[in-house]
C-alpha cells in the first residue's frame, strides 16, 4: 500500500513539474526518452554539487556542466 502511494505521490509530482516548470520541460526535451532523462539525473548528481534548481535544469537541458560549478570556487 505505501509503496503504491509513493508510487502515485512520484506521478503527480511529474505532472507538477511538466505543467508549472518551462525548464523541467525543456530539459525533459533534451533527453530522448524519459529512462534517458532521470539516468542523466543520476550521473550528473553522482559527481556534481549543483547549488540551485536552475543550474540542474540548465546542465540537463544543455547536457553541459554550468562554467561556474567546475571552476571550484563556491557561489556566495
Amino acid at each position: 500500500m505505501t509503496l503504491a502511494a509513493l508510487n502515485m505521490l512520484a506521478f503527480a509530482w511529474h505532472t507538477v513539474l511538466e505543467v508549472l516548470e518551462p525548464p523541467w520541460r525543456t530539459a525533459g526535451q533534451a533527453a530522448a526518452k524519459r529512462t534517458s532523462f532521470f539516468a542523466h539525473i543520476l550521473t550528473l548528481t553522482a559527481y556534481i554539487a549543483f547549488l540551485s534548481w536552475p543550474d540542474l535544469l540548465e546542465a540537463l537541458a544543455t547536457l553541459t556542466i554550468p562554467p561556474h560549478l567546475l571552476s571550484g570556487h563556491k557561489n556566495e
